[in-house]
């Protein structure tokens, strides 16, 4: 049941009764530890969270998304050598997997700007994972070198579309044409998907970047705004964080360079 209110209903709070209401009965069952654990993080109790997750991994040795989700987790906490630790063992234990290379490339990036850890990181992904999983990690860190054509490759050898990160390209690249084509070829997609289900909140903060990459001003910051007031962090403290970078973008993208470190401000100022 706590299952059901989490994806269902991201209800962490009812969630959260379920996942302890079963703790009585079965005081050290991994999966409903590893579940307060994630519902922790959704609350913002970082600390809380990731003991529950360090519990889960050690009474579940073999279930690797439980160490993941550690290493996860001390890296939204910026401890990055807790982090690193984690995503070596999900690594070891899953070599043929995305997941463990993904989560050790950013650590460098984020802890102290080291593109080419980074890269060496992937490179030894591409050794045993299929490279399109990969593609979206690779691509990042390629813009972070300002290699950007080099990300353009990456992408095009992939089988996913990534749009609208070919659009940034694009328009770090001084691209305008290329830029506006798949920046309004994100707009149709999401638009639809909007109407389709309005409460979605990164559909209106993709959207959001979509118009500002247009230079629809006025939507550009509506729908950017408006996917905040869906996911505050009030409400989620793991998928806010993305809501507000976001609307940062946005700004940024529309010259409002003040109203982005005001965001940015928000976003340094706790763990994400």
């Amino acid at each position: 049941h706590g299952y059901y209110y989490y994806y269902g209903f991201n209800d962490w709070e009812s969630a959260l009764e379920q996942a302890e209401l079963g703790l009585k009965g079965q005081p050290n069952n991994a999966e409903i530890i590893g579940l307060t654990g994630i519902i922790k993080r959704r609350q913002g109790k970082w600390e809380e969270a990731v003991a529950a997750l360090i519990r889960a991994a050690g009474l579940d040795p073999l279930h690797v998304d439980y160490v993941r989700s550690v290493s996860n987790t001390y890296s939204t906490m910026r401890n990055w050598a807790e982090a690193e630790r984690y995503a070596d063992q999900v690594i070891l234990m899953w070599p043929e997997h995305s997941w463990g290379y993904s989560l050790k490339a950013p650590v460098y990036i984020w802890s102290r700007g080291d593109i080419e850890k980074a890269r060496g990181v992937m490179q030894e992904a591409l050794e045993k994972v299929d490279p399109s999983l990969l593609a979206g990690r690779r691509s990042y860190i390629e813009i972070l070198a300002r290699d950007y054509q080099k990300a353009l490759d990456i992408l095009e050898a992939s089988t996913a579309d990534y749009f609208l990160r070919k659009a940034d390209i694009y328009r770090y690249m001084g691209q305008p044409e290329q830029a506006a084509a798949y920046y309004d070829s994100v707009r149709v997609t999401y638009e639809e998907q909007a109407r389709n289900n309005p409460h979605y909140d990164a559909t209106h903060g993709d959207l959001g970047i979509a118009y500002a990459g247009l230079g629809r001003r006025e939507e550009a910051i509506r729908e950017g705004k408006l996917a905040v007031a869906i996911m505050p962090l009030s409400r989620d403290a793991l998928a806010g964080t993305t809501m507000i970078l976001d609307l940062a973008k946005i700004y940024s993208m529309l010259g409002e360079h003040d109203a982005a470190i005001d965001q940015l401000g928000i976003l340094l100022s706790i763990p994400n």
